[in-house]
């Protein structure tokens, strides 16, 4: 169910959101229900109003990074603009593409230090674990400067660079070609809310 959900074909995606919960009180075991307001409620959300625009620029960058043509877009707008929901809409938007998200919100930036690495990293470690342990590897003692949880799974202590200014450069030289490298093996689009919130460590 999850992956038809997630197809590229149109056609091979469930018709409705009352298909989708007959599938998965299938799955579940529950008795079917027919109640249309229901599955409403469990898919529908409000229409992102004055967004077609912005949506159709984000829908045409990821088509380009597919094709091996990268970008960066910035989302501004003040307290209660919507950039909270218009980024969750570009995050489905990218998923349904087929990309890898790595996501970070303001919630990650109370990690302290490198806690927006921390949650890029994290999402990577869910999305592909086996190829981002490997492509990790060469950097193994450098990234664990950031992202202890890498150092913990491949056994390795992190590197020891007693000088503030030069243990960042390590660690973003590192986590760049690490994420670099992962995005040559699987089409990656990378979220981040409320940037200006996380820690110097981190940008």
């Amino acid at each position: 169910l999850v992956m038809s959900l997630l197809s590229l074909d149109p056609a091979l995606r469930p018709s409705s959101a009352g298909e989708v919960i007959d599938r998965l009180s299938a799955i579940a075991g529950l008795p079917r229900r027919d109640d249309v307001a229901l599955g409403q409620a469990f898919l529908i959300t409000p229409k992102l109003v004055g967004r077609d625009g912005p949506l159709a620029l984000v829908r045409r960058r990821l088509l380009a990074s597919r094709a091996g043509r990268g970008c960066a877009l910035l989302v501004r707008g003040g307290p209660g603009a919507g950039r909270t929901r218009f980024l969750e809409r570009c995050r489905l938007e990218s998923k349904v593409a087929g990309a890898v998200v790595l996501h970070a919100t303001a919630a990650d930036s109370e990690r302290g230090a490198y806690g927006l690495l921390q949650a890029l990293a994290d999402s990577l470690l869910d999305a592909a674990p086996d190829q981002a342990l490997s492509l990790a590897a060469p950097d193994a003692a450098a990234l664990a400067c950031a992202v202890p949880e890498l150092g913990r799974r491949l056994g390795i202590s992190a590197s020891v660079e007693p000088d503030e200014l030069r243990r960042r450069r390590m660690v973003h030289d590192a986590l760049l070609r690490w994420f670099a490298d992962n995005a040559r093996q699987r089409h990656t689009v990378i979220v981040i809310d409320d940037l200006q919130r996380f820690d110097d460590a981190s940008l």
